[in-house]
């Protein structure tokens, strides 16, 4: 069995070989796994086995009172993991990465007006309502992570994402954006290696994503850590690393266990729309109205207005992007006919967390 913390220092030419690859490190987490839940039979329909069935969410409290929250299960319960193709000296969420106040700015812009996009959509204002009811726990007023399907659609945020899911950190820790698109990282000289980092589930700053209408979070068993302009994720004490080497071998078998990322990114409609607004620098009279509401409430109307025209932002009355009436129309349609109940048939309520 591996032992993480001998392989928590940075590898050296000497001793690369001697480090695991991804595969090993997956093989090592499913093993503290199956120890952890060993007790538990699967057979049985016990709280504890529902809760470790992968693709199944527990309801729990939302952090916004009388809201739900969705966290994805795994064997891996609230241990999170992120892979890295390679390792940063410092490591800070795309936000942060070039920090200013007009990129800032522009993150709550863009955060803003896709809450006033999603907002506008009849399945996600049913779910954030109170329309789906549970025969556990009533009715459920899900808590929409605005921020954090922002992330995953490319907006820069100050989160970092995570995920419980083993094969999705491995996925991340073994490809490389190329031509649009994923592909397996097979080991160079420029980069011999990769690092996993495996977060404390104490973390306060941890959140679950959870299981939103569009689903590229649900899909990545997606967990964001937030963090600030001056913290670096290599020297948070609730983080450990663990690096290794990179194998042809091994980046091909991860690449087809997640069908070539097919499986972390499904289509939706999202992502045409997500990407006008990130082009953008008009936005809509509602969404900076949203974004003084929610990350400028200091500032007086006046001195939001001259941050604004600081850096030449501009508005108009209708939204930046919209969705089609026909899509609205087609998409409430399937929820009505048959979406509700499978999106209700995926979650598990645990009787110590229900309302």
């Amino acid at each position: 069995m591996i032992h993480m913390d001998k392989y928590s220092e940075i590898p050296s030419c000497n001793n690369l070989t001697s480090y695991p690859t991804i595969i090993d490190i997956v093989e090592m987490i499913a093993e503290q796994e199956e120890k952890s839940v060993e007790s538990f039979s699967p057979l049985q329909s016990t709280s504890i086995s529902k809760m470790i069935r992968n693709g199944f969410y527990t309801v729990i409290r939302g952090e916004k009172k009388g809201t739900t929250e969705l966290v994805p299960t795994s064997k891996s319960g609230l241990t999170t993991y992120r892979g890295q193709n390679r390792f940063y000296e410092t490591c800070r969420p795309s936000l942060y990465r070039d920090y200013n106040e007009g990129n800032e700015l522009y993150s709550h812009l863009q955060i803003s007006e896709l809450k006033v996009l999603l907002d506008s959509h009849p399945v996600i204002a049913s779910i954030a309502g109170n329309s789906l009811y549970h025969p556990q726990i009533g009715a459920i007023h899900l808590n929409i992570h605005y921020e954090g399907l922002a992330q995953h659609y490319g907006i820069h945020t100050r989160l970092m994402d995570f995920t419980n899911d083993k094969w999705t950190a491995a996925f991340f820790a073994t490809t490389h954006w190329v031509n649009n698109t994923y592909e397996p990282v097979y080991p160079d000289k420029d980069n011999r290696y990769g690092i996993l980092y495996i977060a404390d589930p104490s973390n306060p700053e941890m959140h679950a994503i959870g299981l939103q209408y569009f689903n590229r979070p649900g899909a990545q068993s997606g967990f964001a850590l937030r963090m600030t302009p001056n913290q670096d994720l290599n020297q948070l004490p609730t983080i450990r690393k663990i690096f290794f080497r990179h194998d042809a071998n091994a980046s091909s078998v991860t690449y087809s266990m997640n069908q070539k990322g097919s499986r972390l990114f499904p289509e939706d409609s999202l992502i045409e729309k997500v990407d006008s607004i990130i082009k953008s620098k008009t936005f809509s009279d509602a969404a900076i109205a949203v974004c003084k509401e929610s990350y400028y409430r200091t500032l007086s109307a006046d001195e939001f207005k001259l941050l604004l025209d600081r850096y030449g932002i501009s508005s108009q009355p209708k939204p930046v992007v919209s969705f089609p009436d026909e899509e609205l129309t087609k998409e409430w349609n399937a929820w009505i006919k048959d979406g509700a109940d499978r999106y209700l048939s995926s979650l598990h309520v645990l009787p110590l967390l229900r309302f």
